[in-house]
């Protein structure tokens, strides 16, 4: 049997599956996260969706490791951060970020993504972090989705990207491109549905180390096999 295939019992659930030849040189729960949530603010989100994604966002905020960092970007035609670069989490930066939110809707009519990526990729990387971006957004792009979906592979290998698709309209292939087609990676919240196991779910994905693939298993098979590039 190949060395790099694994094979893992599945129920109907998230797992994850690691490289066999891969050897990490520190422990998995060494890892440290920055965090980057996307969100966004055009008209198309008025309303119902726009109340789903603000909860999703204080979720995610109360509920990330203490040692991260972490900003809030929201996107209509431009952008705008709600601190000049990410910060150190802490309960005064927890508290300035929530405290934004509900004046963060602004209503535009363009849904300018890949400004608000290549901004992010002009960031500095903070040293020994790994970078996760976390979009929130019913994925309705009307300006370079296309392009938009290209940068975001091109730099896979830069940051790690997640996608919770918000509202009744939500464009489901463009959220699984946006999260780069990674089965448990994405999500999708819609009118009257609870949001809570999701966010939490997603986020806890994304507190596994790089080297570690989640997959998604169904129920219907007692045995998963994934063959490891």
């Amino acid at each position: 049997m190949d060395s790099s295939t694994n094979y893992q019992e599945a129920g109907s659930e998230v797992v994850s599956l690691r490289n066999s030849f891969l050897l990490p040189t520190a422990k998995l729960d060494d890892q440290k996260f920055e965090f980057y949530f996307i969100m966004d603010v055009s008209g198309s989100m008025y309303g119902r969706p726009w109340e789903l994604a603000s909860r999703a966002l204080f979720l995610f905020l109360q509920s990330l490791p203490a040692d991260c960092y972490f900003n809030v970007i929201t996107f209509d035609e431009d952008f705008t951060c709600i601190f000049p670069q990410s910060v150190k989490y802490s309960q005064e930066t927890l508290e300035q970020a929530k405290s934004e939110i509900p004046e963060l809707f602004t209503g535009g009519y363009t849904e300018d993504f890949i400004n608000v990526l290549n901004y992010v990729l002009s960031c500095p990387q903070v040293p020994g972090y790994l970078t996760q971006i976390f979009s929130l957004t019913d994925a309705e792009l009307t300006s370079e989705p296309e392009e938009t979906v290209k940068l975001y592979a091109a730099n896979s290998k830069r940051f790690r990207s997640f996608c919770l698709g918000i509202g009744n309209r939500v464009d489901q292939d463009m959220v699984k491109r946006i999260a780069g087609g990674n089965p448990g990676m994405y999500d999708y919240v819609r009118t009257n549905e609870f949001m809570e196991s999701k966010v939490l779910n997603l986020l806890k994905l994304s507190l596994k180390p790089a080297l570690l693939k989640p997959i998604r298993v169904s129920s219907h098979s007692k045995l998963t096999q994934v063959l490891e590039p």
